[in-house]
């Protein structure tokens, strides 16, 4: 899970990306895996009620089906106790779903299809509308794109991104890799024919190769958690995987044992946000690779933005393989050994394999395993793949394409001194190389000092509980002195890493808004029933930079009192300017902040410690922030009240009095920088001449209109200046 993470980066000042590469050769790494806190639904069906058995023999896909179906698409649990299922059909998921085992030792689904061509576990979405040209903005760092026509597409949604294969890299053209180049995007906000892009592209693309999008509809919020996977036939009738996911965002798999695939143990295809981790992935039919014969976890077709991490695999071809335009990827401190091919010889079986078609911008950190291969078979990988602080214990680092330009290795290890292992093999040109231990040599000749700690984490990551200081390999540290968790459990005898689910915290609060209020404690309503208010959270853009997903899908479902929406913060008790956790919310008119379900008890927040004090703070689009006066319980059984300035830092300083004992946000912070002041009045200045009705900052008293009231309110409170926490 990432987004948090960015937020304490921005506030604490802490320079995530080094300089051993340029930032013009990096991505955002950081965004990778879940956009969210790890779901935890509420609703729980257990699959022995449904009718399955768990003895080993019975087919039990039937009643598993029936657990799945009586969700009746809403969010929820399919649960197995300790046993044996049986499984003779494939397992579909829906989104909201999520697979849960008592543990991966007890809970064991058995794959006995007829034929080894079909999935174990199938997840996928599917395309929505058709392809649009594109006419400028396909720029690496564009978050902004012009298309011949935005009528197919909606805020919030997702879309693919292509174009045709070029054939200066598509030197070994297959059909079923065609469009490699391209990146599943989601669409943060439409200005005619203008789609805003909730994250930067990762490559320039090319204008004579018909750069062009679609929509699609991914199967989202599905997770697979603390089981065991077993194929337990190869009728040698095609090449299923495992699990498949397919046209998918932001699912996971956590804390799962997959025993014997056919084909990759797990497919992730044009799909963006997935996150594997705490697993373990372990041997195959055949190891000849055709088909993904033999295969740990394979991304491919464009997919991005996932991370696959603290994982261990053992006896497989390729434990990681990256192709077909896979981008913007993080593989970190996974454990991989004992690799295994058809071919002589049978351990030259590359852990991390670079497989063609384009792949580039993905990041290999901190792993260690026996063998990385950039090799030609399919032609050459893109630019910006990133080798950094990883150790390859027998072969080492080798490139077979020449066509590969613009690598990175950084801070590696190469620890073999066997006979015809410990390589270090770099073709191709334009590589950035520093910092490489190999066999206790730096290379290049002096640049033996890598102070970059890590290109996607700030700190050691959650689940670091060994010895040594992080990162462990790679100077300063000596040549193969330090290991991972991941290594580290395995040798230990545990296996996987069962997710731990923080149950949520509710936060309840109230707040007036001096441009909304009309008398006694209430607001008007005048967006909502003007169909005004968007259905997505509107802080998903500067100063809030805030990435939460909460949107409807209809205006029927934005309660009718709603006056706004606001962003409701928990802050750090011991330093307040550290924000915690953030929420897009309802604000009602008589100042009630509610979440999305509109349920009377507050807001869910995922990350918070049970019956623990944190600072509140609210911003809205166009009123001054405020914080609480001091830490509060959570939950809290009474809402915070910032309408009472004895519960406001700063007290009345920060709140207009309305009269009737009734205390409001100040109005016209139009530029939302806690100050009110010319810069404020500088957009007044430029949205006074938009056409009505409008959503947009300048309208202060939120009636849908820029005119002289909105100008009077600025008026009255220029000069008003929030809390520095706030600022």
């Amino acid at each position: 899970m990432k987004k948090l993470s960015i937020l304490l980066v921005l506030l604490s000042g802490f320079q995530v990306f080094a300089q051993i590469i340029p930032i013009n050769r990096q991505v955002d790494w950081t965004i990778s895996g879940l956009d969210f806190m790890l779901p935890n639904p509420q609703t729980i069906v257990n699959v022995i009620e449904l009718g399955a058995t768990g003895n080993g023999t019975t087919n039990d896909s039937p009643a598993i089906a029936a657990a799945i179906a009586s969700l009746s698409g809403a969010p929820g649990v399919v649960y197995f106790p300790a046993g044996n299922y049986r499984l003779l059909s494939t397992i579909s998921l829906p989104s909201g779903v999520v697979l849960r085992g008592e543990s991966a030792q007890t809970s064991r689904l058995l794959f006995d299809q007829s034929s080894s061509g079909v999935n174990g576990i199938n997840i996928g979405g599917s395309a929505s509308g058709s392809f649009v040209a594109i006419s400028s903005g396909y720029t690496k760092g564009s978050v902004a794109i012009t298309v011949e026509n935005a009528a197919s597409f909606t805020v919030g949604g997702y879309a693919e991104l292509v174009q045709d294969n070029n054939p200066a890299w598509d030197t070994a053209p297959a059909s079923w890799a065609d469009n490699s180049k391209g990146q599943i995007v989601r669409i943060s906000g439409i200005e005619g024919n203008v789609l805003n892009l909730a994250y930067a592209l990762r490559i320039d693309y090319d204008a004579g190769f018909a750069p062009r999008i679609r929509p699609i509809t991914p199967a989202s919020n599905i997770g697979i958690e603390c089981l065991y996977l077993e194929r337990v036939a190869d009728s040698g009738t095609g090449a299923g995987y495992n699990i498949s996911f397919n046209f998918s965002a932001n699912c996971w798999v956590k804390g799962v044992h997959s025993n014997k695939s056919v084909g990759a143990h797990i497919s992730i295809t044009a799909s963006t946000d997935i996150e594997v981790s705490g697993s373990y992935f372990h041997h195959a039919f055949t190891y000849d690779g055709s088909g993904t014969r033999g295969y740990g976890v394979m991304l491919n077709h464009h997919s991005g933005q996932c991370l696959i991490e603290n994982n261990v695999f053992e006896h497989l071809r390729h434990a990681m393989s990256i192709k077909q335009g896979a981008n913007g990827n993080v593989l970190a401190y996974n454990y991989a050994f004992d690799g295994y091919r058809s071919e002589f010889p049978n351990n030259f079986a590359a852990d991390i394999s670079l497989h063609g078609h384009y792949a580039f911008a993905n990041l290999f950190e901190g792993n260690i395993c026996e063998l990385f291969w950039i090799d030609d078979y399919w032609g050459p990988s893109g630019p910006y793949n990133t080798m950094f602080r990883n150790r390859f214990t027998t072969y080492g680092i080798y490139m077979s394409s020449s066509g590969s330009n613009m690598q990175h290795f950084v801070g590696n290890e190469v620890t073999s001194t066997a006979l015809l292992q410990g390589f270090y093999t770099i073709t191709g040109s334009n590589h950035i190389q520093h910092g490489n231990n190999i066999k206790g040599t730096a290379t290049p000749s002096g640049t033996g000092t890598v102070n970059d700690i890590s290109y996607y984490l700030t700190q050691a990551p959650e689940y670091w509980n060994i010895a040594g200081t992080w990162p462990t390999i790679g100077y300063p540290n000596a040549l193969n002195s330090g290991t991972n968790p991941a290594k580290t459990r395995f040798l230990a005898g545990e296996l996987t890493v069962c997710p731990v689910h923080i149950p949520p915290v509710r936060v309840q609060a109230q707040v007036l808004l001096q441009g909304a209020y009309i008398t006694e404690g209430q607001m008007h309503n005048t967006l909502r029933t003007n169909n005004l208010l968007p259905l997505q959270q509107p802080f998903n853009r500067p100063p809030w930079n805030y990435a939460g997903e909460e949107s409807v899908i209809s205006a029927s479902e934005i309660p009718a009192n709603t006056t706004d929406w606001v962003l409701l913060e928990v802050r750090n008790p011991s330093n307040p300017y550290q924000v915690i956790e953030r929420r897009a919310a309802w604000l009602l008119q008589n100042g009630t902040i509610a979440d999305l379900d509109n349920e009377p008890d507050g807001v869910v927040f995922y990350t918070l410690t049970q019956n623990a004090p944190y600072y509140i703070s609210v911003r809205t689009r166009n009123h001054l922030p405020v914080m609480s006066a001091n830490p509060v319980n959570l939950p809290n059984l009474v809402p915070h009240d910032f309408t009472n300035p004895a519960q406001v830092k700063m007290g009345s300083s920060q709140l207009v009095f309305m009269g009737n004992s009734d205390y409001a946000l100040f109005a016209a912070d139009i530029n939302a920088n806690a100050i009110i002041n010319v810069h404020d009045y500088d957009q007044y200045a430029v949205q006074v001449s938009t056409t009505p009705p409008v959503y947009d900052p300048a309208d202060c008293n939120l009636d849908g209109n820029i005119n002289l009231q909105d100008f009077t309110l600025f008026r009255q409170n220029a000069g008003i200046i929030g809390v520095s926490e706030m600022r």
